[in-house]
């Protein structure tokens, strides 16, 4: 997309009010300085500051596809950019009732997702003015602090979809359960085969130590189809299901620091994979990504009780399930957590840039380079996942 079509987007969006009413266009300049920014393995961003007559302005951050064909492909960046524009145009307005949400997520003040890298965008709130960052977070675990105050923005964001489903289930049903996974929309592609191989990098050495290996063996089973298991882990189980984030990792959460470096509000970015699904995706992603192994064992069962207290106290009694319901989902989907991050942790600890790893390789050897970045070390972190699963009666 050149800055010509982009700037035409920005005049239709400032139009159409979308940063306020009266406000006419004058200019859109990219930063002298763009920003520094974590991973982004689904999108580039670039940051501009669109300029109005009367003298103000606002700061944007643009969103668009990845440059690279294979990273477009592999994660399937078309549906994702359509999933987010949706998100944004239709699902968050039926959870924002009264404005509830309006501090947790960016504002998106123009989105185009037509399934085209050459012209779809997101035009977002720049966060950075208003004191978020993320990168005090770029690769640490989660400490007590970070992890608590997720958890509760998290279970405040999971409770809307339990009250919009007390105040119209139907119309809720129909707005959530049209988001779309974007890895379910290319069964045929080489994800699948790469999830299955990354899979077992956490499982594999522990059979060869000879731990659990019946237990291990019948997990391997159970993901024996790996589309199938995936699938069945993200579907939500009766009322049970929330639009979940999708993507929570530390990249996609901006927090706020108070002078003495404490964190003390976030918000929420890269919408691209939220779902309707079990509210584990969330936890268990996050959890299991962001606990280092001493928090992971001292406070696992204090953290979750701790998103359930705080999901209750959102919303009426009644429309959340009972404690016993939410602890028996969980830890029949607690699986997701390792799952996803079976690739997320050596993707998101080497040193290495997306454009860099997804570069323009056959399919088989992409995915060889794929399953064994971040070596043994990478490996370690996975078996722990497991061993704490094993722990936990997760498996």
């Amino acid at each position: 997309m050149d800055d010509e079509l982009l700037e035409a987007y920005t005049v239709r969006a400032v139009s159409r009010g979308s940063f306020g009413s009266g406000l006419e266009f004058l200019s859109l300049t990219p930063k002298q300085e763009q920003p520094k920014v974590n991973h982004h393995f689904c999108s580039t961003l670039r940051f501009f500051t669109v300029r109005f007559r009367d003298g103000s302005s606002r700061d944007v951050v643009v969103k668009r596809h990845p440059t690279l064909k294979a990273q477009r492909e592999l994660q399937n960046t078309p549906v994702q950019f359509q999933n987010e524009v949706y998100f944004y145009e239709r699902v968050l307005p039926v959870l924002n009732q009264g404005g509830v949400l309006d501090n947790l997520f960016p504002r998106c003040y123009y989105g185009v997702g037509t399934g085209n890298h050459e012209s779809d965008v997101l035009v977002l709130e720049d966060l950075s003015g208003a004191g978020f960052e993320s990168g005090r977070l770029r690769r640490a675990h989660l400490d007590h602090d970070h992890c608590k105050l997720v958890l509760q923005q998290l279970a405040f964001f999971h409770a809307q979809s339990y009250l919009a489903r007390g105040r119209d289930p139907d119309a809720f049903e129909r707005v959530a359960s049209k988001l779309q996974e974007a890895y379910l929309t290319f069964k045929e592609k080489n994800f699948f085969a790469f999830l299955a191989r990354s899979f077992r990098r956490g499982i594999d050495p522990l059979i060869q130590r000879g731990v659990e290996i019946e237990r291990l063996s019948a997990f391997l089973d159970r993901a024996s189809d790996m589309f199938a298991f995936y699938a069945d882990l993200i579907t939500p189980e009766s009322n049970t299901g929330v639009v979940c984030h999708g993507d929570l990792c530390n990249i996609n959460i901006l927090f706020k620091y108070s002078a003495n470096g404490r964190p003390v509000d976030l918000q929420f970015v890269d919408l691209q994979r939220a779902k309707y699904s079990s509210p584990t995706v969330d936890l268990s992603v996050l959890l299991y990504l962001h606990l280092d192994p001493d928090t992971r064992s001292r406070h696992w069962d204090e953290f979750i009780d701790f998103y359930y207290e705080s999901l209750s106290k959102a919303v009426p009694r009644g429309l959340v399930p009972s404690r016993e319901e939410f602890l028996a989902e969980f830890s029949r989907k607690a699986a997701f957590g390792y799952l996803i991050n079976s690739f997320y942790i050596p993707l998101m600890t080497t040193d290495q840039h997306p454009d860099e790893i997804a570069s323009e390789l056959p399919d088989k050897e992409l995915i060889e380079l794929l399953i064994n970045v971040g070596g043994e070390e990478c490996t370690r972190l996975l078996t722990q996942l497991v061993s704490h699963m094993l722990r936990k009666n997760y498996i």
